[in-house]
């Protein structure tokens, strides 16, 4: 029971850390999302070429969401 519990207060302690990490990956995300959109306002450009900033806009979208799920799972 006793080694359940230090397990336990051992896992706890790492939290304040993990989500300190957490936050750090998610404003670089969120930091690289508003180059993209910043990019597409200023950048004429053809079909092709929007529809791959918006792709690349989705997948840190979807890392965003992935660091938010890492946190809340913690």
């Amino acid at each position: 029971m006793k080694a359940t519990i230090d397990r336990r207060k051992a896992t706890l302690s790492q939290i304040p850390n993990a989500i300190k990490q957490k936050k750090q990956e998610l404003l670089a995300k969120v930091k690289g999302s508003r180059a993209i959109h910043s990019s597409l306002e200023n950048t004429p450009g053809t079909a092709e070429e929007y529809e791959q900033k918006i792709t690349e806009a989705d997948v840190v979208r979807l890392e965003i969401l992935k660091i938010i799920q890492d946190v809340s799972n913690l």
